[in-house]
């Protein structure tokens, strides 16, 4: 993933705004030395000096103070437009990845990125970068008033501040190493606490938090130290930019005492001084944004790790949109590195494919093979004649549409959970998918009905629930194939009941990863991966009840697609 370009568009207004605000500061700056001498001139002599000339030298430290703020106003637009772009870029990234190397992410350290890897570059950017160029052009100025003043003042001057650049390049590699150490142990430290969190009935059911306090405490053990090392050489860097300021001034006046008299007078020390003071705050911001800078270049490694290791979903440009009227789904050659082996099936249109496997087997990955949740390493998958790899996405998921625990519900409203992916949706409408998927009652239960919270991951909701809510939103998209993952397992007997509704009346394909024998007698087609290798099975003999399913006897009106059933 590239970042994106500094100075473009409104960020290269915001340089060149930035470029003339220390040009200005540096010419303000050298007219309130000339006012000094001026002052220092007229020391003794029998003309006083003009009202004009502090009045004016008070204007000048004004509209400098004011120059100050709207520098400092510039610097934070322009860092904060450019983290908007790479986190626009970052995030446009993630949401575009191949969901099997996704999960292999620490979701905590991904939560870093977003938030300490983006600080660091909106700090050098900002505090780092913007100053840098202010400074630039301020210094410049500056030594060329000090040549104007006597050539020798600049030339001592200048060789404090390259002696002082050198001095920072060679200290740089060992304060970036310390803040690459630091960065990354409170990068592990964030993404411990974000996934223990996460997982906080898992630590408590197994009382582990005597473990997990210890662990989060030789970690914050770890960052402390790594915080204090990475302290000690910012301190470092910041003293002897202090010290180059501080030897300016004393190498100045050791020149002022080797000139001869006819060369210098009280006023032009006085000057000298003054234009080597209006420089210290720009020193002191190049020692900074060297900090910056190193901290950002970290940071961009950090971001271009997570963008390798994320890989693109490819969408191919100018690719027509998918056209899907029958629904059948064929697999070519498909294989996936040590999941499915080379597979060749083909689903009938509006067919219901019972898939059947243990754990591990690969329903999943053939179930999200047909939505490109993912791409198979090798063959194609095509749904009525089109290759999935070569149609618009966007068009192919808007038809296909995925009902699986590894597709949670978001935090919001009922109504926002529901109405996901559909867009504006019509009331009757909403209302028929409520009613199909038995949701009537629940929302009348919930306070706030259809505006009712729904926690992260739906955790609010039981089981049953969840899969009802999860089961309209993919319906209401009106899909033309109907993907189930497993979506039938640890079901109350109300959830039961909306599902086998829907699959009776759904009018489409269906591919439902399923263990239940009451799913299968809902099905035409069935399915067996053993060890990723599909075979096709007569219909089982025994499709009886197992126990946990009971006959329908509730009596509702369901209209989904061109079928209509009584219960």
């Amino acid at each position: 993933m590239r970042l994106p370009k500094m100075f473009v568009g409104q960020r290269r207004r915001l340089f060149i705004w930035l470029v003339l605000n220390g040009l200005g500061q540096g010419l303000l700056a050298v007219l309130s030395a000339w006012m000094v001498k001026a002052v220092f001139d007229s020391v003794g002599s029998a003309a006083p000096t003009p009202m004009l000339v502090f009045l004016a030298l008070g204007a000048a430290v004004i509209v400098v103070a004011l120059l100050r703020r709207i520098e400092r106003v510039h610097a934070e637009l322009l860092g904060q437009y450019y983290v908007r772009a790479v986190r626009s870029r970052l995030f446009s990234r993630l949401l575009d990845t191949d969901l099997r190397q996704f999960r292999q992410h620490r979701k905590g350290g991904v939560l870093m990125k977003f938030v300490g890897d983006l600080s660091a570059l909106r700090r050098w950017v900002s505090l780092g970068l913007a100053r840098l160029l202010v400074a630039s052009a301020a210094v410049m100025i500056g030594l060329i008033a000090l040549y104007l003043l006597h050539w020798s003042f600049a030339v001592g001057v200048s060789a404090v501040l390259a002696g002082t650049t050198a001095w920072i390049l060679w200290f740089s590699p060992r304060l970036r190493t310390l803040i690459s150490e630091a960065r990354r142990c409170h990068a592990s430290l964030s993404a411990n606490v974000s996934e223990k969190l996460a997982g906080l009935a898992t630590v408590q059911a197994f009382d582990e938090r005597r473990r997990e306090r210890r662990r989060l405490r030789v970690q914050s053990d770890r960052l402390i130290t790594a915080s204090v090392r990475r302290a000690g050489s910012v301190g470092t860097l910041r003293a002897v930019i202090d010290a180059a300021a501080g030897g300016s001034v004393a190498v100045l006046i050791s020149i002022a005492s080797l000139l001869p008299v006819n060369e210098l007078n009280a006023g032009m020390l006085a000057a000298a001084i003054s234009i080597v003071g209006f420089l210290t705050p720009p020193l002191r911001d190049v020692g900074r944004a060297q900090e910056y800078w190193l901290a950002s270049q970290v940071a961009k490694q950090h971001l271009a790790a997570v963008a390798r290791r994320s890989v693109r979903i490819p969408r191919p440009r100018d690719a027509d949109a998918v056209v899907i009227t029958e629904g059948s789904v064929r697999f070519e050659s498909v294989r996936v590195d040590n999941v499915l082996e080379t597979l060749n099936a083909a689903v009938t249109p509006r067919a219901k494919v019972a898939l059947m496997g243990a754990n591990g087997s690969g329903k999943s990955t053939l179930l999200g093979l047909v939505g490109r949740l993912f791409d198979a390493d090798a063959g194609r998958v095509l749904i009525d004649g089109q290759d999935t790899a070569k149609v618009e996405l966007s068009s192919l998921r808007r038809q296909v549409a995925y009902v699986s625990a590894d597709i949670p519900l978001i935090r919001g409203s009922l109504k926002k959970n529901i109405t996901y992916g559909a867009g504006d949706v019509d009331t009757g409408e909403l209302d028929r998918i409520l009613s199909a998927c038995d949701l009537i009652e629940l929302v009348a239960r919930v306070p706030g009905g259809l505006d009712a919270r729904i926690a992260e991951g739906g955790t609010n909701l039981s089981q049953g629930e969840r899969v009802r809510v999860s089961l309209a939103r993919a319906l209401l998209s009106s899909p033309k194939i109907l993907l189930l993952d497993e979506a039938d397992a640890n079901l109350d007997l109300r959830a039961i009941r909306a599902l086998n509704r829907v699959l009776e009346c759904f009018d489409g394909t269906v591919i439902m990863a399923t263990h239940r024998r009451t799913s299968w007698a809902l099905c035409d087609t069935f399915w067996q991966l053993t060890d990723g290798v599909l075979k096709e099975l007569p219909k089982p003999t025994r499709l009886d009840g197992d126990g946990d399913d009971a006959p329908c006897s509730s009596k509702v009106d369901v209209n989904i697609g061109h079928c209509e059933v009584r219960k």
